[in-house]
């Protein structure tokens, strides 16, 4: 849990400028941070949903080691973006609005902040920087997306995915260091 606890103060407090579904400019939008499984996910959604959600930071957590004060994954873990959307929209549209408008910056912002963190370094598939980490869009995110449109018609909500929310998702694949003495 300390990764996760070391995250969220990186993390909180991350604004961006976004465009919203309805195509309306936010500035400074806040950016959510949580950490957990799946269960852990729809709960926080859950208890969140009076309050804005999106765009969520989630960390799905991961085996570490220790060694002189530096906490390093195992494997590589995720940090999964999250943006609000809708089924019916088509690829053009939701790689504008949701992805162009949100998700990129969102990433953006992530990987500045982490490569600007003394107590934060990428363990890159190289002995070099590149390879730092991978990115991979999931589009309604959490279920195929068949059984998502007829969840969605029958019902008029998705109640076939594995979250509770219909989201769209950028997933940052990454392995990491961390310094919990400096933070």
């Amino acid at each position: 849990m300390i990764i996760s606890k070391v995250l969220e103060t990186f993390f909180t407090g991350m604004t961006v400028d976004i465009v919203n579904l309805k195509g309306e400019p936010v500035s400074d939008a806040t950016i959510q941070f949580g950490y957990g499984d799946r269960n852990e996910l729809n709960r926080w959604i859950d208890r969140n949903k009076t309050s804005t959600v999106y765009p969520l930071i989630w960390y799905l957590k991961g085996e570490f080691v220790e060694e002189n004060g530096w906490l390093e994954t195992v494997e590589e873990t995720q940090l999964i973006l999250f943006q609000s959307t809708t089924v019916d929209l088509f690829n053009t549209q939701r790689s504008s609005l949701t992805y162009e408008n949100v998700l990129a910056k969102v990433s953006k912002e992530v990987v500045r902040k982490l490569e600007k963190s003394n107590s934060f370094e990428f363990i890159s598939s190289n002995s070099g920087q590149k390879n730092k980490y991978r990115l991979y869009d999931e589009p309604l995110f959490g279920e195929e997306i068949d059984d998502k449109i007829k969840a969605y018609n029958s019902s008029g909500k998705n109640d076939k995915s594995i979250i509770i929310d219909t989201v769209d998702a950028r997933i940052i694949y990454l392995k990491f260091r961390i310094n919990t003495q400096c933070i």
